[in-house]
């Protein structure tokens, strides 16, 4: 798996320096696991991060916000890098991402658990499904209603089909983990 996703590697996104807290209110964090833009460069539906990431942030801009990257170094939970980049963000709202795909929106008042929206079947989650993320969170942002986005269904056991990738990457992201605080992230 290490070697596959090496294969993706680029410099479409790379960190540029320590993340510091916003007061725009219309400053929306998205909130990127360790391995992003390090070891870990295509997600589980085989969307690049860099096309998930631009697509959160083409929602939030069609929502009137701006979107701001940061890696989030010291967890792989998703939750606890949603409430990190919610806590950075002027708006107190969040996109959570994790590098195999996995994303949730969070609020900084929230318990880490506590997200007010989850996509959690990283393999199916499309462009359109990242862009919809990024919608809502702009509208969560701005104290407006979401259209609420369910999971795709599938009868297919994807579980049994991804197992050994979804652990892989868990592997390698848990070796990116470090006590290093958030870094911002720019994206070509």
């Amino acid at each position: 798996m290490r070697t596959e996703q090496q294969s993706f590697a680029n410099k479409n996104i790379f960190a540029t320096g320590a993340a510091e807290t916003s007061y725009d209110p219309r400053d929306v964090v998205i909130g990127v696991s360790p391995a992003t833009g390090k070891d870990i460069w295509v997600t589980l539906s085989g969307l690049s991060l860099a096309d998930a990431i631009s697509e959160v942030l083409a929602g939030l801009e069609e929502e009137g916000c701006t979107g701001r990257i940061v890696r989030i170094n010291d967890s792989l939970d998703l939750g606890m890098i949603g409430l990190t980049a919610a806590r950075l963000s002027g708006s107190g709202v969040s996109v959570g991402l994790q590098a195999k795909g996995t994303a949730l929106i969070h609020r900084r008042d929230l318990a880490p658990l506590a997200n007010l929206e989850l996509y959690s079947v990283a393999p199916t989650i499309t462009r359109e499904l990242y862009r919809m993320m990024g919608i809502n969170a702009g509208r969560h942002a701005k104290g407006a209603t979401p259209e609420p986005v369910r999971n795709p269904y599938s009868d297919e056991a994807i579980e049994a089909r991804y197992h050994t990738k979804v652990v892989s990457l868990v592997a390698i992201e848990r070796e990116c983990v470090n006590s290093n605080g958030p870094e911002v992230m720019e994206l070509r």
